[in-house]
C-alpha cells in the first residue's frame, strides 16, 4: 500500500458526494476533535487512510476533508485507488449512477458513517428518484420504492413509506433529526407531518435559468409554441360525433368550461414540445396529476433541475375573457398561497377559444386571494390583481399573443385576437 500525504488545499470533493449524502448537516464535532489530537499525537491526522483517484479526487473521506479545512490542518494521509472520476458522470445518467456505486463502494455500511441512518438513505433515495425521472420522465412508485428499499436499507417498506413522505411530501427534514435521535418515533414523524402541511417545501434554485428572459428572447420557439396549441386546439373542437362536430354544437356540446380545459392542456403539451424541439428536455405530469405542468430539466446535456431544489417550472392558466378583461379571473388550488415564485402562462380566450391573448409571467403568492374556509378554500387572481403587482414591473412577464395593456384611465384591457395565422393549411 503506497501512503502519500496530500496537501488540503490539493484534495477535490467528490462532486457526486454532496448530492448523495448530507455532509452539511452532519455532526463532525467529534470527528475533528480526533484529527486534531492526533495530529498533535502523531504528526498526521488520520489513522485511516482517505481514498483518492489519481487527480486527488476523494472517494471516501470527504467529512475527514470538510473537517481538517475547518480545523486548519495541513495535509490528510490518502491512498490512490484505481478509479478515476470522469466529469461526464454529472451529465450522463447512466455514467452517474456507476459513479455513485462505486462512491457507495468506498463508504461501506458500518466503516465510515452510518450509512443506514434515515439522513443518509433518504439523501441516497432523493438522488436516485431525481436520476430516474431525468432518464425515464417518471418518478419511482410504490412497487419500485419498496424494491429500493429492500435492496439499499435494512427499514420496513412501511417505515420508509412513512419518512419518504415525511421528507419528499411535506419537507419535514427536522422530524428526520428527531427520529434518528431517539425523540421520535416514525409514526410520530408522519403523523405531525401529515397534520399541517408547512407553509414552505423547496426553495428555487437562486442560479436558477432565467425562463422569463428565455420567453422574451426566443420568438421562434414562442410561435412554435402557438402553432403546435393552435392546431392542436382547432383539431379537438372539430372533433366529430357522427357528423356533429361535437365540442362546440348548439345543441350537443360541452359546457363552456370544457373550452379552457382544452386549451390549458393543448398550450401544456405545445410548451413541453417547443421546448424539446429547441434542444430541451421537458415533460408534462401525464402519470403525476397535482405536479407542476411543465417541468423543464434539461438544456442539451446541462442539468436545469436540480434535486435539492424545486424544479424550473411553467405552469399553464386558462380563462374566458370577461368584459375588457379587467374583470377576467384566473382559478388556482390550495397551493397557491405558498408557492414559491416561478413562471406561469397566462391564456385568455373568447367563448369558442378563436380568438386569444397569450402571457408569459412570474407570479408570486401574492397575486392570489383565498375564496372560501379550510379544504374546500380555493384560489383566484383578478387580472386587475395581476396588473397592480406586476404591469409596471416589464421584466416580470411578455406577451406571446394579442396584447395587454392600460387605457387613458389606467384600467387594464385585454385584446385576444384570432389564431388563425397559426394554423397549417
Amino acid at each position: 500500500m503506497n501512503i502519500i500525504n496530500v496537501k488540503i488545499k490539493d484534495l477535490k470533493p467528490h462532486p457526486l458526494n454532496e448530492e448523495y449524502y448530507d455532509n452539511e448537516n452532519s455532526d463532525n464535532t467529534k470527528l475533528q476533535d480526533s484529527l486534531r489530537k492526533t495530529f498533535k499525537k502523531e504528526g498526521y491526522p488520520n489513522l485511516e487512510l482517505v481514498k483518492i483517484d489519481k487527480n486527488n479526487y476523494i472517494y471516501s473521506g470527504n467529512r475527514r476533508y470538510d473537517s481538517c479545512k475547518e480545523e486548519g490542518l495541513p495535509f490528510l494521509r490518502c491512498e490512490v485507488v484505481k478509479e478515476t472520476f470522469n466529469e461526464k458522470c454529472l451529465t450522463n445518467i447512466k455514467l452517474k449512477k456507476k459513479e455513485k456505486e462505486i462512491l457507495e463502494t468506498y463508504n461501506q455500511p458500518g466503516l465510515k458513517r452510518d450509512e443506514y441512518s434515515w439522513s443518509v438513505i433518504l439523501k441516497k433515495y432523493g438522488s436516485d428518484n431525481a436520476d430516474y425521472e431525468i432518464e425515464t420522465t417518471r418518478v419511482f412508485d410504490g412497487k419500485l420504492r419498496n424494491k429500493w428499499c429492500a435492496e439499499r436499507t435494512d427499514k420496513r417498506p412501511t417505515e420508509f413509506k412513512d419518512m419518504v413522505d415525511v421528507v419528499f411530501k411535506y419537507a419535514r427534514m427536522d422530524l428526520v433529526e428527531k427520529v434518528e435521535c431517539g425523540e421520535y418515533s416514525v409514526k410520530d414523524a408522519i403523523n405531525e407531518a401529515s397534520a399541517k402541511e408547512p407553509e414552505e417545501q423547496l426553495k428555487n434554485n437562486p442560479n436558477e435559468y432565467d425562463l422569463m428572459k428565455h420567453f422574451k428572447n426566443n420568438k421562434k420557439q414562442n410561435d412554435l409554441l402557438l402553432n403546435y396549441s393552435t392546431n392542436y386546439f382547432d383539431y379537438l373542437t372539430k372533433g366529430k360525433m357522427g357528423e356533429t362536430p361535437v365540442m362546440l354544437d348548439d345543441d350537443i356540446g360541452w359546457e363552456p368550461n370544457a373550452i379552457s380545459t382544452v386549451l390549458s392542456h393543448s398550450i401544456m403539451s405545445a410548451t413541453c414540445k417547443s421546448f424539446n424541439d429547441s434542444g430541451f428536455f421537458a415533460i408534462t405530469p401525464r402519470l403525476e396529476p397535482g405536479i407542476t405542468d411543465v417541468r423543464i430539466l434539461k438544456k442539451g446535456k446541462k442539468l436545469l433541475s436540480l434535486p435539492e431544489y424545486l424544479a424550473l417550472r411553467a405552469e399553464i392558466k386558462v380563462a374566458e375573457l370577461k368584459g375588457d378583461g379587467s374583470k377576467t379571473k384566473i382559478q388556482g388550488g390550495g397551493g397557491a398561497h405558498r408557492m414559491e415564485d416561478h413562471v406561469f402562462i397566462i391564456a385568455i380566450h373568447d367563448e369558442d377559444g378563436k380568438r386569444q391573448m397569450v402571457l408569459a409571467t412570474k407570479m408570486t403568492k401574492n397575486d392570489w386571494i383565498k375564496k372560501g374556509k379550510g379544504k374546500n378554500a380555493k384560489y383566484e387572481m383578478p387580472m386587475n390583481l395581476w396588473a397592480e403587482n406586476h404591469f409596471d414591473n416589464k421584466d416580470d412577464w411578455h406577451c406571446l399573443f394579442g396584447d395587454i395593456y392600460k387605457d387613458k384611465k389606467g384600467l387594464l384591457k385585454i385584446l385576444c385576437l384570432p389564431t388563425e395565422d397559426f394554423l397549417n393549411d
